[in-house]
């Protein structure tokens, strides 16, 4: 995963240890998945963070998969969580918090907790952008 001071982002692997889950393959951005008591890695202080809301319409049936032991399914997940153009406040440099996946009926199927740091700054090219010799 990703973090670039505004987004969490990255590929998300579900997959079950017994049993099955049905899942909406779509893992819909705060429907499917969502983060939860996101706070400060260094205070350990709740942070305020975007609330995006979603209004898929529901799956089809093709976009249903069922999970058993042994199979896997991942996609690519962008979640928007802090925008210091809008809230006027920085956003953090590191936080941790609970990432959720829902199952296809809305169910907490699992969670996971995770600690994501801004990723650093790609250096600056040499001569404007023309890598040096």
């Amino acid at each position: 995963m990703e973090f670039d001071g505004e987004s969490l982002s990255g590929r998300l692997l579900v997959g079950v240890k017994d049993g099955s889950l049905a899942i909406d393959k779509r893992l819909v951005e705060n429907v499917s998945v969502e983060l939860k008591s996101i706070v400060d890695c260094v205070a350990g202080q709740p942070l305020d963070s975007l609330e995006v809301d979603s209004f898929p319409e529901p799956p089809r049936q093709d976009e249903l998969l069922t999970l058993t032991p042994g199979y896997w399914y991942g996609t690519d997940v962008h979640l928007s969580l802090f925008d210091e153009h809008l809230t006027g406040k920085k956003p953090p440099e590191c936080f941790e918090a609970e990432l959720q996946l829902r199952a296809a009926d809305g169910r907490v199927a699992g969670s996971l907790h995770l600690r994501a740091e801004r990723s650093a700054k790609p250096s600056p090219l040499l001569d404007g952008g023309v890598p040096g010799p």
